[in-house]
């Protein structure tokens, strides 16, 4: 056992039963971290021939593991990722949930767990300091997240339990469904979810007493309170901490950021309707927040009138109060909580649930179905007992909901008559809820993206010296957003890697972060900016590559027409769409991916450390 990781992730065949443990090295870590950074790496050495493996075969390994901070009490460490193949995309899928499930896992003496085969029954998996065991699951089959939660803690007598678990939607592998971890966190994007109930692993239960040992406590205690500092000192976490993400949400939509009617609007005057400082004005809220967190942003919500009245397990964050607010045309925050809520218990992706119903409203609006085909529902815009009713109708795969679980790419085609137009994805994958047209960094982000997070990339914080911008990117413009997404692609990785939420580690600097990550593990000297960049680029990289072997071609690099040619008439980001060819041919130029193929080239693997993937690409 080493210093901040126990160098051992738990090894779990669901079609033998058979359970072992799988050592890793020092080295491993050093050279691609934790988390869904070294899931990625798993998963790649795992399926080594991805195109001919369907995301639900057995075959398809499902990897939990947590982050290398996770459960140190590093500020904001708390992540877990969470790494298939992808029933979306068919490349690597990564999540990340927050919550204690990740510290936990580590606490009970494992880094991660490696899931692979299938379950001729449902079961769960329950993990307990080292000791791990298979149980039956049948009686928490067509049970909710919710509702698993709470029998398995009654089940195993002990209320500090950790249960990551998936709904009706992963049972029924509705394919954007998520993994919910205690009620209100999740694994949400890549479908993860379905990949767990193709398995027929309702849950993952853990409870573990250990701790992390700490290579230099004094140092480690002296460095994470100068992050903590230096967090609480930026401008976004004091809103954030305040009202949660959403509080963020005037600024979004001032910026023309906020997606409104399936990405068709500029801005929308229900938005104020949607912001977190409204919601705390119509509802009592009660801490609720993650292992080690400084910034404590999400909460129980009581609503104390209306027609959503009542206590709810979550505030809805951002991403939600847009998916399920402004992108359907819905200014009611009490229908977003139920809705946001509905996904939680479901297990649901919120945001991929709320694209694809904005893109059924649309086609809806525009004759491409009509009552017919959705079983009597009218399909209107703003209307929140349709949203909630599909919401339901989604997870369960009833009805006109069935096409819709297939996500908005497969519903599309399923659809046809032109659905297709008004289909919002990349690679499959319903993007995340922030307008490329509002800072086209993020477009050609969407585009390239081999992951969740090293697509969120947007250029309106001003300059970021230790990158090497020293002024302000023009939000609008193609010039140097090549580089500074590589590079943002890459502080995300390394933010994964060692299990920091990104909202916690704001206005921290990547060298502090290193410090701490160094006095956590006894690594020495502290990794620098440089080689902090280059993790990002060796992950990138092999993700790319099992993409590739998975089908995709630089035809695939690319983003929906509606932000390609169609400019937003009002807003913040009027008459704009992203210029994403320029853009693209100098990513690839720096990333020095072939043109043709798409491939990342031999000598580039090399110098990351990849070379037995430089000879199996390029032989």
């Amino acid at each position: 056992m080493g210093y901040a990781v126990n160098e051992v992730f738990l090894r779990v065949d669901l079609s033998t039963g058979k359970i072992a443990k799988q050592k890793f090295s020092q080295e491993i870590y050093k050279k691609f971290l934790g988390g869904s950074t070294l899931g990625s790496k798993i998963v790649y050495d795992l399926l080594p021939n991805p195109g001919s493996v369907d995301a639900y075969d057995p075959a398809n390994p499902l990897v939990f593991a947590a982050g290398l901070l996770t459960g140190t009490g590093a500020p904001g460490c708390c992540l877990y990722g969470v790494n298939a193949k992808s029933p979306l995309t068919g490349g690597i899928g990564e999540s990340e949930s927050g919550g204690h499930f990740g510290a936990e896992l580590k606490f009970s003496g494992y880094d991660g767990i490696i899931i692979t085969g299938r379950a001729e029954k449902p079961v769960y998996l329950y993990v307990h300091d080292e000791e791990a065991e298979l149980r039956d699951a049948s009686h928490l089959w067509g049970k909710d997240a919710h509702e698993t939660e709470e029998i398995l803690k009654k089940e195993l007598g002990d209320p500090q339990i950790r249960v990551a678990c998936i709904g009706q939607a992963g049972e029924n592998l509705v394919r954007f469904a998520c993994i919910t971890n205690e009620k209100i966190h999740v694994a949400g994007k890549g479908g993860m979810g379905a990949v767990m109930g193709s398995k027929k692993l309702k849950a993952i239960a853990v409870r573990g007493t250990k701790g992390v040992k700490i290579a230099n406590p004094q140092e480690f205690e002296t460095l994470c309170e100068k992050w903590r500092i230096m967090n609480m000192a930026a401008p976004s976490p004091r809103t954030i901490s305040e009202y949660g993400t959403a509080g963020e949400i005037e600024l979004f939509d001032f910026l023309g950021d906020m997606p409104i009617k399936n990405w068709a609007l500029g801005t929308w005057e229900g938005i104020e309707k949607l912001t977190g400082q409204y919601l705390a004005s119509i509802a009592d809220r009660i801490p609720d927040t993650c292992f080690g967190c400084t910034l404590k942003h999400r909460y129980h919500v009581v609503i104390r009138e209306g027609p959503y009245k009542g206590e709810y397990q979550g505030n809805p964050e951002y991403e939600l109060c847009a998916s399920l607010g402004s992108l359907c045309l819905i200014d009611d925050i009490g229908a977003v909580v139920k809705a946001a809520e509905l996904c939680d218990k479901y297990g649901m992706d919120g945001i991929a649930c709320g694209n694809v119903i904005a893109f059924a409203m649309e086609c809806y609006e525009k004759g491409i179905i009509t009552k017919e085909d959705t079983g009597g529902i009218e399909l209107k815009w703003g209307d929140p007992e349709v949203l909630l009713s599909m919401i339901e109708k989604i997870a369960k795969r009833e009805g006109f909901g069935n096409i819709l679980a297939e996500d908005v790419k497969i519903a599309a085609e399923k659809i046809g008559k032109g659905a297709a137009e008004f289909a919002i994805h990349v690679k499959g994958m319903a993007p995340q809820m922030h307008d490329p047209r509002s800072g086209v960094s993020r477009g050609l982000g969407d585009a390239v993206a081999t992951g969740m997070d090293d697509g969120n990339i947007s250029e309106w914080g001003g300059p970021d010296p230790e990158l090497g911008f020293m002024k302000p990117l023009d939000r609008f413009s193609p010039i140097s957003k090549a580089e500074y997404v590589i590079k943002r692609q890459a502080r995300w990785i390394w933010l994964d890697g060692i299990g920091a939420c990104n909202f916690a580690a704001m206005g921290v600097p990547l060298r502090l972060q290193a410090q701490v990550l160094s006095a956590a593990t006894g690594w020495q000297p502290p990794m620098s900016v440089e080689d902090i960049l280059k993790i990002g680029d060796r992950v990138t990289n092999l993700r790319r590559c099992f993409g590739i072997k998975s089908g995709w071609t630089p035809a695939d690099d690319t983003l929906p027409k509606r932000f390609l040619e169609e400019p937003k008439t009002n807003g913040g980001a009027k008459g704009i769409t992203v210029p994403l060819k320029p853009m693209l041919e100098e990513y690839y130029k720096l990333r020095k991916w072939d043109p043709v193929t798409g491939k990342p080239l031999k000598e580039v693997l090399e110098e990351l450390g990849l070379e037995d993937i430089a000879r199996e690409m390029w032989g």
